[in-house]
C-alpha cells in the first residue's frame, strides 16, 4: 500500500522496534514487550498500523522485518488472501509494485464471516418493510445521539 509515504526503516529502528514489540507470527499480532497487550490500530483502508518512533509504520511491513530481519522496501509486501488485517507471516509475500498492481484488480475476497453477513441481511430486510417517515425519523434521532 501507498509506498509513496513509507520510507524504509534502518538497521538502527529495526533494533529499537525489537525492544518494544514482539511479532507472533502464528497469529500475526505485534505484542508489546513491557505488558505483551496487542500493538496497533486498523485504519479506515483496512490495513492495520502501529505508532512507534515516531512514525506509523503498517503492520504488514513491520511484520516481514521482524521476522525476516530485513526491510522489505522498495518491493511491497502483499496479503495473499486479499484480508489486509491478517499478518500471519505465511500470508504475506514480498512482491514489486508492478505484482501488487496487477493483484489490486482481483476481486476482493467474499464475507467469510457469515453472523455478521446474516445479521446485514436481516436488518436490509427490516428496512424494506419500514415506511420511508420511520427510516427518516430513525435517522435523524441517530445523528441526534451522535451530536
Amino acid at each position: 500500500m501507498a509506498r509513496n509515504n513509507q520510507r524504509p526503516i534502518t538497521a538502527e529502528e529495526l533494533e529499537q522496534i525489537k525492544s518494544v514489540i514482539i511479532y507472533d507470527p502464528e497469529t500475526g499480532y505485534l505484542h508489546s514487550v513491557k505488558n505483551g497487550k496487542r500493538r496497533g490500530s486498523l485504519h479506515p483502508s483496512g490495513y492495520r498500523y502501529v505508532s512507534i518512533i515516531g512514525r506509523n509504520i503498517y503492520e504488514h511491513r513491520l511484520a516481514w522485518a521482524l521476522y525476516y530481519n530485513e526491510d522489505p522496501y522498495p518491493l511491497e509486501i502483499d496479503h495473499i488472501n486479499r484480508n489486509r488485517s491478517d499478518n500471519i507471516i505465511i500470508n504475506l509475500r514480498k512482491v514489486t509494485p508492478a505484482e501488487q498492481n496487477r493483484n489490486k484488480n482481483k476481486t476482493r475476497a467474499p464475507i467469510t464471516n457469515t453472523a455478521r453477513q446474516r445479521m446485514r441481511e436481516a436488518a436490509l430486510a427490516r428496512w424494506a418493510n419500514t415506511p420511508f417517515e420511520q427510516r427518516q425519523e430513525h435517522m435523524r434521532r441517530a445523528r441526534a445521539k451522535r451530536y
